[in-house]
């Protein structure tokens, strides 16, 4: 996220104290067939526009900051718009992962409604390893086109890319300098996790080696400023320290400061444990659970959020 992204009622919102982050799976179709993820085998439903207001208004009632909208292929909900324009009315920072199939017209309607940020997926430099990773023919063509459009509409967008085995094995610098400077953009990651619940993501096996050389590669261009990567640098040493199988400096707030919502309305801490609540049925109970089993990337950097510091985010600002 940008500081150009953020409106006057974002940030006083947030100085009212509203830090914590929801990702919203609003549908599970998807028009991919990803390797990691399971998401596409799941019955073609999607959240009703009304029962998305009503997750939005739960939202806003418990000081949420961020609304994370994702699927599935969110921009595959006929309503994506309406509820992006209806969060942003009620004063939530919104963003969206696309796995960049979406016509122009949708992300222009996207960009109407408020949304301030998008992240597409990218997951190799090799067009062919793209298809193979994706399902789908011709898949990278469209998304380098999705990122580029998206920057002309305003959109902020990045590439992200899924830490799978044949990134890590083939060279995650020459995709992040392709972005960066091919492309103009900024670059993220998503490191490789397994989701047990409703969402499902597969853990696909690779080499520790190579998933370390990868982070140690993305670690020395974020502090070097030799790669513009949107991910913290907290979040990237804890990706290490994780990986090395040693305790993480900032603990996974997720259950408290982050939550998992489907389309169901149905709210978990994050991909791994078991259901807290329902929204439409049950009283709210947002569980603190420290914990460290895994890296998601987006339950673990929101936790940062809840710690902001002076310290912390100098040490952020020049890094």
């Amino acid at each position: 996220m940008y500081l150009a992204d953020i409106k006057p009622k974002n940030v006083i919102n947030f100085l009212r104290g509203y830090r914590r982050t929801a990702v919203f799976a609003v549908t599970p179709r998807c028009n991919c067939r990803c390797v990691m993820c399971g998401m596409w085998e799941k019955p073609k439903q999607h959240i009703s526009l009304s029962d998305a207001k009503q997750v939005i208004d739960f939202l806003v009632k418990n000081r949420f900051l961020i609304l994370y909208l994702t699927g599935g292929e969110p921009t595959l909900h006929p309503d994506i718009a309406e509820i992006v324009g209806y969060a942003s009315s009620k004063g939530l920072i919104t963003t969206m992962t696309s796995n960049g199939t979406a016509p122009p017209k949708t992300m222009e309607r996207l960009r109407q409604s408020g949304l301030q940020s998008i992240s597409i997926s990218l997951d190799h430099y090799d067009p062919q390893r793209c298809e193979a990773i994706r399902g789908v023919k011709q898949i990278m063509p469209k998304q380098i086109k999705s990122l580029i459009y998206a920057n002309t509409l305003g959109l902020r967008p990045y590439a992200l890319t899924y830490l799978g085995p044949e990134i890590t094995r083939d060279g995650v610098e020459k995709l992040i300098k392709y972005v960066n400077f091919k492309l103009a953009l900024p670059w993220g990651f998503c490191y490789p996790t397994v989701a047990k619940n409703s969402f499902t993501l597969k853990l696909e096996r690779q080499m520790q080696t190579n998933l370390l050389n990868a982070l140690y590669t993305i670690l020395y261009l974020k502090k070097s400023r030799l790669g513009t990567i949107t991910n913290t640098l907290a979040y990237i040493e804890d990706a290490i320290r994780h990986t090395e199988n040693k305790p993480t400096t900032y603990p996974c707030l997720a259950g408290y400061t982050v939550v998992y919502i489907d389309w169901f309305g149905d709210v978990y801490p994050c991909f791994i444990r078991r259901k807290l609540f329902n929204i439409f049925d049950d009283e709210e109970d947002f569980k603190r659970f420290n914990c460290d089993l895994c890296l998601a990337n987006c339950f673990r950097e929101p936790s940062y959020l809840s710690k902001l510091s002076f310290k912390f985010a100098l040490k952020e600002a020049f890094s």
